[in-house]
């Protein structure tokens, strides 16, 4: 597994060239938050984190077309960026780091060469992904419910910390779905409806999962993906794009307290625009916690 010290940017999307440190006295932050206006680049960090944190695609393809897409163009026109010349040349240089000691990974678009992975000191044996999306907005993820029972607890914390109601993960037959994993050869369950309880006119209303709003099932998504096995044992990087998407301005600081105690020994890497959950992480972590895209770009 791996956790990322250092980030080194040139001609990558709009950045000319910068680097930005993760290190905090000799070991890696567990919480990166960017933050800034819209179309500054918070987002382009994390696409270029998850590159360089799931090096093995780009080994042994053609990633040209990919590549210069994402090469710092002054005319910024992707539409094109297949066909016109470039003027620039991209360079993303990552130090990760893992139990066997800091590794380097580099992403280039250089010359005409192929376009890719020119370095990567990183065991890409097995698995070899070491970063997660956790894409909480797309559609196809928010159209079901499904939590495995090995975190059912952990998800219950977070979510009444996030909605700030009671909430419920039904269990029995009615709810609970097994199925077989060939991987670890057992059979696994999964509850497939989260309730959350809330007064209407005086009365205690169950509203299901299904019945929720568009940004209550969006926070339901990112929670269950976040307490995933399939993700949460296998990666030590979680990025996330608008943390508090969809999240009541007074639960914020809650929920970055709980994130900070579920996932103490992950290194969540998150992007906001909430001068709310700005000010706490401030006031309550430090300084060192937050990264002011404008600052790095003056």
């Amino acid at each position: 597994m791996a956790k990322i010290k250092q980030l080194y940017l040139r001609n990558y999307c709009g950045y000319k060239e910068v680097t930005f440190d993760f290190r905090d006295a000799g070991d890696v932050k567990r919480f990166c938050l960017f933050f800034g206006p819209n179309g500054i680049g918070k987002t382009s960090i994390l696409q270029a984190i998850n590159q360089v944190g799931n090096p093995k695609q780009y080994l042994g393809r053609k990633n040209d077309l990919v590549f210069n897409k994402l090469t710092y163009h002054p005319d910024y026109n992707p539409t094109y960026a297949g066909c016109i010349e470039r003027v620039h040349d991209m360079y993303v240089e990552a130090i990760f780091q893992t139990f066997q000691g800091d590794k380097k990974v580099v992403l280039e678009n250089a010359g005409k060469k192929r376009m890719g992975v020119t370095l990567c000191e990183l065991d890409l044996s097995g698995f070899a992904n070491f970063a997660f999306w956790v894409d909480a907005d797309n559609p196809m993820n928010t159209q079901r419910f499904q939590i495995n029972t090995k975190h059912v607890d952990k998800f219950l914390d977070l979510a009444e910390a996030i909605y700030g109601y009671r909430c419920e993960i039904p269990r029995g037959p009615l709810s609970e779905v097994e199925e077989y994993d060939p991987q670890t050869k057992e059979y696994v369950t999964f509850c497939t409806n989260f309730i959350i309880y809330k007064k209407y006119c005086g009365e205690m209303t169950k509203v299901h999962f299904k019945r929720m709003s568009a940004g209550e099932r969006k926070i339901a998504t990112l929670l269950q993906m976040l307490c995933n096995p399939l993700y949460y044992d296998r990666f030590d990087i979680f990025l996330i794009d608008n943390l508090s998407m969809h999240v009541y301005f007074l639960r914020h600081a809650k929920m970055v307290d709980k994130f900070m105690e579920h996932f103490a020994d992950k290194q969540i890497i998150a992007t906001d625009h909430s001068g709310v959950l700005i000010d706490y992480v401030r006031n309550a972590y430090g300084l060192k916690y937050l990264y002011e895209i404008e600052a790095y770009l003056r």
